[in-house]
This record gives C-alpha cells, sequence and structure tokens, in this order.
C-alpha cells in the first residue's frame, strides 16, 4: 500500500489528478465520478467516510484531467477507462472498495467484473450494471437516455454550453442540479475545457463493444426514485448480474446527483457494505434508521434476521420444518392449512391478522432441503421467505429472510401496503420487528423441547 500521499498516477501517455484524504494507514476507498462532475462531487461524502477512519482516493478521470484529454472518440472506449482505474490501483498497491456514479458507475462495475481480486466490496450509484443498462434500452430506458443521442452531434453541444445560463445550464438545472452545483459545472467542466472529454465517454460508446461478466464481490447498488436518467427496469435487474452478497438500496424522492445532494446517506450505504453489514438487516443500526427517517425509507430487496440457537440443527429443523407451527412464531399469522406434507410443492393458505385487519395468503413452497433450508413463495405479492439453518458447533444459526424478485411486487401488493398498511418504510420496519420475533419464538421453542426425531 502506498504509505505517501498521491496527488496524481499515469496510465501510459495520459497523467490524472488525485484527491487523496483520510489516514494514510485506512483501508482504501476509490470514488469515480460520472457526467458532468469531477472529483469535487465526492467531499461530503469523503469527509464522513474519512471520519470513519477511512483513506479515499477521488481521481479526474479521462477527458477531466488536463493531463488526460486525448481527442479521438476511441480513446474513451470503456476498456480504456476501465484501464484507467486498474492503472491508479496498482499505483496504490492494495485491494480496495469501488464506488462509482453515473459513468463512473459503469467503469465501477466493469472494473471489478474483471478484476475481481483486486476490489474488496462495490458500492454502485444510480446506474446499474452495464448488460441490465443495456437490457432496459428496450423499454422506457430509452427515452430517458435520449441526450446519448444528442451528444454524438459533433461541436454542437459545445456550442450550446458557451452561455452563462444557456440552453446546457437550464438542461442541468432540469435535471435536478442545484444553482451551485450548475456554477460548479460552468466553473470547473466548461471554463476548464474538460466539455469535450466528459462529451467523449458518449462519443466513444460505438467503440465500447466489450461484454461485462458477472460480479463476484459483495456489491450494493443504490438507485432513487426521482432520477430522471435511469429507469427502475434495469436497477431491478441488476442483482442478477452479481454472484455474491448483493443489496439494493433505494432512496426515496432524491434525484439523480446523490453524491453531492445526499452526501450522508450515500456515506452511510457505502460503509456499510466495507464493513459487511447491509442495510436491510433485521437487527438495523442508528445508521439505517437515520436513513429511513430522513430520506424516506428504503424499499429493500431483501430483509434478514437471525437469532443463534443453543440446539444442534437437528433439533432446529424438527421446528421450523413444519410450517404449520407458522403462528405459534409469526405476530400475525393465525393459521396455516397446508394440502399434504411440507414437501418442496406444498401449497398453503394462511391467515393473517395485524390489529382489526384480517387477510388470507396463498403460498407454495419452493424449497425443502433437510436439515439446510425450508422457503416458500407467497403466490399473492411474490415475495419470498425462507429460513436457513447455519450449524456452528453445538448451535445453529437460524436465519430468516424475505427477498424480493426483480420483476418487484404485485400492483396490488404496492397498493395496499401504500394505501392500507402505512407506506413502505413502516411496512417494512413492520416487518422487520415481526421476523425478530418469529426468531425469538422459534429460539425458546427449540431450547426448551426434548430432543426427538427430525422431520
Amino acid at each position: 500500500m502506498s504509505s505517501s500521499r498521491v496527488t496524481s498516477f499515469r496510465n501510459h501517455a495520459l497523467t490524472f489528478d488525485v484527491v487523496d484524504e483520510g489516514p494514510l494507514d485506512g483501508e482504501i476507498v476509490v470514488l469515480l465520478h460520472g457526467f458532468p462532475e469531477r472529483a469535487s462531487s465526492w467531499r461530503g461524502v469523503t469527509a464522513r467516510l474519512n471520519e470513519a477512519g477511512y483513506r479515499t482516493i477521488a481521481p479526474d478521470q479521462r477527458g477531466y484531467s488536463p493531463g488526460a484529454r486525448p481527442r479521438r472518440r476511441r480513446d474513451y472506449a470503456m476498456p480504456r477507462l476501465a484501464q484507467d482505474v486498474v492503472a491508479l490501483i496498482d499505483t496504490l498497491d492494495a485491494p480496495i472498495h469501488l464506488v462509482g456514479h453515473d459513468w463512473g458507475s459503469a467503469v465501477a462495475w466493469t472494473v471489478t467484473a474483471h478484476h475481481p481480486d483486486r476490489i474488496r466490496t462495490l458500492t454502485a450509484i444510480s446506474v446499474p450494471h452495464p448488460e441490465a443498462f443495456l437490457r432496459a434500452m428496450r423499454g422506457r430506458q430509452l427515452a430517458r437516455s435520449w441526450y446519448m443521442g444528442a451528444f454524438q452531434l459533433p461541436k454542437v453541444p459545445e456550442l450550446l454550453a458557451r452561455r452563462a445560463g444557456g440552453v446546457m445550464d437550464r438542461a442541468m438545472r432540469a435535471g435536478g442540479m442545484t444553482p451551485d452545483e450548475v456554477a460548479r459545472f460552468r466553473t470547473e467542466i466548461v471554463d476548464d475545457g474538460a466539455l469535450p472529454g466528459g462529451l467523449g465517454w458518449y462519443r466513444g460508446l460505438p467503440f465500447s463493444s466489450q461484454s461485462c461478466p458477472a460480479v463476484r464481490v459483495s456489491t450494493t447498488m443504490v438507485w432513487s426514485t426521482g432520477d430522471d436518467f435511469i429507469d427502475a427496469a434495469g436497477v431491478r435487474a441488476c442483482g442478477n448480474h452479481v454472484e455474491a452478497p448483493y443489496e439494493l438500496v433505494v432512496l426515496e424522492g432524491a434525484n439523480h446527483w446523490l453524491p453531492s445532494q445526499c452526501p450522508a446517506a450515500v456515506a452511510d450505504v457505502i460503509l456499510r457494505r466495507a464493513e459487511g453489514t447491509p442495510t436491510t438487516r433485521g437487527n438495523r443500526s442508528e445508521a439505517s434508521t437515520f436513513l429511513a427517517s430522513r430520506y424516506g425509507g428504503l424499499m429493500a430487496e431483501s430483509l434478514e434476521s437471525d437469532v443463534i440457537i443453543d440446539a444442534p440443527v437437528e433439533r432446529v429443523w424438527e421446528v421450523v420444518s413444519d410450517l404449520r407451527r407458522m403462528p405459534q412464531w409469526s405476530p400475525q399469522c393465525r393459521k396455516v392449512i397446508a394440502r399434504g406434507p411440507i414437501r418442496q410443492g406444498t401449497f398453503m393458505l394462511n391467515i393473517n391478522r395485524d390489529g382489526k385487519l384480517w387477510w388470507p395468503t396463498r403460498s407454495k413452497v419452493t424449497d425443502f432441503s433437510h436439515q439446510q433450508r425450508v422457503a416458500f413463495r407467497v403466490l399473492d405479492n411474490n415475495t419470498e421467505w425462507s429460513f436457513t439453518l447455519v450449524p456452528e458447533g453445538e448451535r445453529t444459526r437460524l436465519v430468516e429472510r424475505r427477498d424480493v424478485p426483480t420483476r418487484g411486487t404485485t400492483q396490488i401488493s404496492r397498493v395496499l401496503i401504500d394505501k392500507v398498511l402505512g407506506g413502505e418504510a413502516d411496512f417494512e420496519a413492520n416487518l422487520v420487528a415481526g421476523m425478530n420475533a418469529t426468531l425469538k419464538r422459534i429460539k425458546a421453542s427449540v431450547e426448551t423441547s426434548k430432543a426427538g426425531p427430525s422431520a
């Protein structure tokens, strides 16, 4: 690991400027900016990461650094953009936590997919995995990406950006930038001569034919419901391209410019991924509570909670594998009617209650792996619930998890959550509380029961 400050690095004939902050002996977080911004867009995020003991490295990327502004379109093809980051990692001589926003996210996905041994964790902000993004272009994403075609025109975007307060500045404001951010765009991008290089990333797209494999590194994807540029379809499909622990965090109401406008939220998500504690775990910390209260709640792809039970796996399985006993554990479930013995393919009807509200749900057992895992899919909203048993010596870690498919839940489910059950944040908070209560009751049931034949 580099034990002195890095102010620049080289990749072949190009020289890149770097902002290196935080403790020199801290784990390194590399932050890649998007268009049309530079390393300064991370200021609010890096301050929080530095306070937490991390060293942050934020480069001005190709086309933005004065010493790295090639003119040819092919020089901005994705393989070359990714190689710049690899050269930076070589300079640092240490594995890194990689973070990217906008175009920086696309580069981060690519680097992580091709060089997993160099990346500790990945946090991708706004832009999903390149393959998910391309597939989404078959739908509404194409209309949201109209500007990509407009930026192919030679010299026209540069001409439109010349006058302060003109077409380009107004377009930035319409896309959610604050007046201060537009002023920074004017100073750091237009006046400094970085705009042609920034546009080069779009103009290099015809030369970026390289596919992006699945990522095999622990990853968090962050998206915001007010993002005018990125459609939810690609975001929902993103998890299909990660073969490692993965989490989607959705910030309600925020727009595209998350690092500069929601730096505390972004920093918290980065920290939790770097520390291996995803935001949506059942035992939520103060940090994730802060996110939910200040930023309108988290629409989690998964919720998870666990408990250590002082009993071997076979005794825990004896209890958990009989889903008819759910009313003994769950605060909401009142009755389970199963068609035949509990095994893969068994259909169940659950009667649930929350206060004065009663409702039925239909489900089907999707996994029944002996002494390992039992799972069922709720047919009314597409979510899957599971119990996983992890042996730890003579004890067992029992994990309860709720997963949402990439296509999301049903429309009727979303309406009921919003109109009847208090909204997404309250609904998921209740689910987490219910999961914790369920695991506590299962633990008590197992630990007070006598050993018997396994199911």
